[in-house]
């Protein structure tokens, strides 16, 4: 993220695409005022674990200790992220 802003700063490029969530979790880069959200995207995605072979044997307890540990996974996700707050220039909504 660091080389993507310091292309942007340095104007190499003019925009780039960017989920979320990497936004949220780098918050600190784009407090720039050079830099400027001028649009979200409205995409519907999920992540997982892509699990062959004898990993599918595992897939019954990741799924339990998921569910066990729904709050924990919760907490770090919410620590490690931090939430984009609108500009009063542009406005739009997000679907988390």
């Amino acid at each position: 993220m660091e080389e993507v802003y310091r292309a942007l700063v340095d104007r190499q490029v003019r925009g780039v695409l960017i989920d979320t969530y990497t936004v949220g979790s780098r918050r600190d880069l784009f407090n720039n005022t050079q830099i400027r959200i001028d649009k979200v995207l409205d995409y519907s995605t999920a992540y997982g674990v892509v699990l062959a072979g004898e990993g599918n044997k595992l897939q019954q307890c990741f799924n339990d200790y998921l569910q066990g540990q729904r709050s924990i996974v919760s907490h770090v996700i919410a620590s490690n992220v931090q939430t984009i707050k609108v500009s009063e220039v542009y406005s739009w909504s997000i679907k988390l």
